[in-house]
């Protein structure tokens, strides 16, 4: 019966029972196996050495095309000196003055003067009576009595700084005056009065900026209703808000109130609304 079995697994159709019945591999499972015998064999020393050999002048070549791209960076001390010589660059410079000038100039604006100096330097320069905004405005004394302590020593920190560029201003604008009185004895004297003029409009600038930023300090203290009050310009003026701070506060109080029922009725909408 075992011959007559054999017989029949002949037919490459019954192979699958032949490797059922006398527990042999199948063709196929012979043939990958086979296929991988090869693809696994063992590779020789030489083989070995000569692809190393090959490794070795492929990253020589991709090497040698790196060193001709590549362009060595500079030493550390010069990408150093370069920054700093961009950064120096982007201040725009004139030349140079004279050597005693100018160490005077740069010790002035390095170190501070000292307290019985600076007193007596700003007694010197008194204000002429034609220009009252040669001075910092004073907080009214209503918005001061609301201010707390934090905001009080802000205010007078830079109410000092004002006086001293009010001060500043002063000494330069007598010597504008004294200047132009000379001026038709020596022609070249015109230039040097337009610099001091210059001086003149950018202290007044930076004057202003103070005066906006005291206001813009003192915001947050006072009362909601009351802020807008902060937005009043009082430039004639030798209190911060005005001479009338509290017809300002009534105008402020009102225009927030205005401002509020308008809101109410008027309610703002998300929607987008055409024009036409």
């Amino acid at each position: 019966m075992l011959h007559s079995l054999k017989g029949v697994v002949k037919n490459p159709k019954n192979r699958l029972i032949s490797c059922l019945l006398f527990k042999s591999k199948p063709y196929y499972l012979l043939r990958f196996k086979r296929q991988k015998a090869e693809v696994t064999r063992p590779i020789s020393s030489g083989e070995i050495v000569s692809s190393a050999a090959e490794l070795e002048n492929e990253l020589c070549n991709v090497a040698s095309d790196a060193s001709e791209k590549f362009t060595e960076p500079p030493a550390s001390d010069d990408v150093f000196a370069t920054v700093e010589a961009e950064l120096l660059s982007s201040d725009e410079v004139g030349p140079p003055l004279m050597e005693k000038l100018g160490t005077f100039v740069t010790n002035r604006f390095s170190k501070k003067l000292d307290e019985a100096v600076l007193k007596k330097k700003l007694s010197e320069q008194k204000r002429p009576s034609n220009c009252p905004s040669l001075s910092a405005p004073l907080t009214n004394p209503l918005i001061w009595q609301v201010l707390g302590a934090p905001y009080k020593r802000n205010d007078t920190r830079l109410t000092n700084a004002q006086i001293n560029i009010s001060k500043a201003a002063t000494a330069v604008a007598l010597a504008v005056e004294h200047l132009h009185d000379l001026k038709d004895q020596a022609p070249s004297l015109q230039k040097p009065l337009g610099s001091l003029l210059d001086a003149v409009s950018l202290l007044g600038h930076t004057h202003q900026h103070l005066t906006a930023f005291r206001k813009d300090a003192q915001r947050y203290a006072l009362p909601r209703d009351f802020k807008d009050v902060c937005n009043v310009e009082a430039s004639d003026s030798k209190f911060l808000y005005g001479d009338d701070i509290k017809k300002s506060l009534r105008e402020a109080k009102e225009d927030k109130r205005l401002t509020y029922s308008l809101r109410l009725t008027n309610p703002p909408s998300d929607k987008k609304r055409s024009l036409f």
